[in-house]
Parts: C-alpha cells; sequence; structure tokens
C-alpha cells in the first residue's frame, strides 16, 4: 500500500493518459537519452568500466522513462517549451500547431486585462470588466461537484505534489501550504485555471504568486455559487484608520448559502482594477474608530 501511495502522489493524471501531450513526450524521452549518454560518459571518462557506466547510464534513462509514464513529463514547463522551439510541422504532425492565442507575459494589472480579453476571458460592460458569458459557462461547467481533487490542485497551483491538508487546505511540494477561504472558492480556481490553461499561452509559466493573484481577480467576478448556484454578491468598502494607512475590504459570497469565494483586505495603494472595479464602483468609505 505504501509502494502504491507514492505512485498514485509522483502520477499527474492531467499530463498523461488522454491528457498526454506527444510532442511533449517526444522533447522528454530525448532529454532522457541524453542525459543517459552524457552520465554514461562522464563514467567512462572518470575511469570506471564500460559495464558500471552503461549500467548507470540505462539506470538513468529507465527512472527518466518511469517519471515521463507516471507524470508526462521530465521538465517542468515542458509544454511552453515544446511550443517554442518544437518545429510548425511537427506539432502539426501530433494535431498541436501553433494557435493564435494570446500570450500572458506581463502580470500587471492592465496586461492582464488586455491579454485575457483578447482570450474571450473578460470584456467590458459600462465601467466594470466582467467574464465573459461564453467563459462564465465553461468555468461553471468544469466545476466538479464534492472535494476538489488533488491533480486538479496541482495543475492550479503549478505545483508537483499536493498533499490536503483540509477542503481548503493544501501543502504545497512539501514546503508550504496554500489556504483557500473556501473549498468553493478551490473548486473555482481550479475551473478557471483548467480554462485559462485552454486559452493563453504563457499561463503555465507564471509563478504561484502570481497564478494566485490572477485567479483571486477572476473568482471575484464568478457570478454564482459553485455549491448552489445562486448568485454571487460582491462587496467592497474602503477602511480608513486613524492610525493605520487606507486599506480596501472586498468580499464575495453566496446570498443564500453564504459560501465564500473571496474575502480580502488589501492596501487601498494596490487596490488596482482588480479590487477596484469589481462592482463598477469606486469603494465605499467606512471610517474605523482606534480600537480600544
Amino acid at each position: 500500500m505504501g509502494d502504491q501511495s507514492v505512485v498514485d502522489r509522483l502520477r499527474r493524471p492531467e499530463y498523461t493518459g488522454e491528457n498526454r501531450c506527444l510532442p511533449c513526450t517526444a522533447l522528454n524521452v530525448a532529454i532522457a537519452v541524453v542525459a543517459a549518454v552524457a552520465v554514461a560518459s562522464v563514467g567512462l571518462a572518470a575511469g570506471g568500466s564500460r559495464g558500471v557506466a552503461t549500467g548507470v547510464g540505462g539506470g538513468v534513462f529507465t527512472a527518466a522513462v518511469a517519471a515521463i509514464a507516471l507524470r508526462g513529463y521530465l521538465i517542468p514547463g515542458t509544454p511552453a517549451i515544446t511550443r517554442r522551439y518544437v518545429p510548425d510541422r511537427v506539432l502539426e504532425a501530433f494535431g498541436k500547431a501553433e494557435t493564435d492565442r494570446p500570450v500572458l507575459e506581463s502580470v500587471d494589472d492592465e496586461a492582464v486585462v488586455a491579454t485575457l480579453s483578447r482570450a474571450g476571458v473578460l470584456t467590458e460592460n459600462g465601467d466594470t470588466v466582467v467574464l465573459t458569458d461564453e467563459f462564465r459557462t465553461a468555468v461553471r461547467d468544469g466545476i466538479e461537484p464534492g472535494e476538489p481533487d488533488a491533480a486538479g490542485v496541482r495543475a492550479a497551483v503549478g505545483a508537483d505534489d499536493i498533499r490536503s491538508l483540509g477542503p481548503a487546505s493544501f501543502e504545497v511540494d512539501g514546503a508550504g501550504i496554500q489556504r483557500w477561504v473556501s473549498s468553493e472558492a478551490v473548486a473555482v480556481d481550479v475551473a478557471l485555471a483548467a480554462e485559462l490553461d485552454e486559452r493563453v499561452d504563457g499561463w503555465g509559466d507564471l509563478d504561484r504568486d502570481d497564478r494566485r493573484d490572477v485567479l483571486t481577480g477572476l473568482r471575484l467576478r464568478v457570478e454564482r455559487c459553485p455549491a448552489c448556484d445562486s448568485p454571487a454578491e460582491t462587496t467592497v468598502e474602503r477602511l480608513d484608520h486613524c492610525c493605520r494607512r487606507p486599506h480596501v475590504a472586498v468580499r464575495s459570497a453566496c446570498r443564500e448559502c453564504d459560501a465564500l469565494l473571496g474575502d480580502h483586505v488589501v492596501p487601498a495603494s494596490a487596490a488596482d482594477t482588480w479590487i477596484e472595479r469589481v462592482d463598477g464602483s469606486e469603494p465605499l468609505d467606512r471610517t474605523a474608530s482606534p480600537s480600544s
């Protein structure tokens, strides 16, 4: 059971089986061959016997192929590398020809809005930036019932290993913990990330913090609760305190079941278009009294 548990933790179903990218697999196998030959050559150059060098090189190749079989790749970011360096005619042979998908090259707010607008994710509705009807429907259809699965969370945050610590808390790569405000928020982010990966080049290259910021901005624009399909309401308030710098509080929750989709407080100076324009208006002022 222990061995099977290790295998299950290594397995990446989002990149294997019917989701396997054949050009990516071919590229990684080629890398494995080069690595095995290099290791064997170093062994020979160091004075090792041919048999030992060949055995070590073969072991490296076997381990690499096992990793590719379980995970779909050896090198993180392989899909982006494949699109960038593999000739178009090769991609076309595998049905992976380059498309005109927008490229997310910057996480600057204006750049993100512009890129996601070109990708059919966002659109302007008066003074408000909202999700397009088509994208909203796709995300709603992509939300899985029940607790979010580890594979979906791994893909959403760009992690190699995920361990659930609770409905909305996960250990990431054994080194840190990522928390959401609710399991409903996790489910929405998983569906959002899957759609972004289909529509936008460069999404898989973003670091974890940038992914979280983009997903948070989109999640605050989700209009219906993933738990009961009732309307979600987002409120934005400016918090002024006599002894602190102004902050902006944004909260999104279901009107019926109170499921939280977002609950954030940020400095007013950082309350850019992702926060201030959620409801199409400036934040309401709320002056906080000094605490006693």
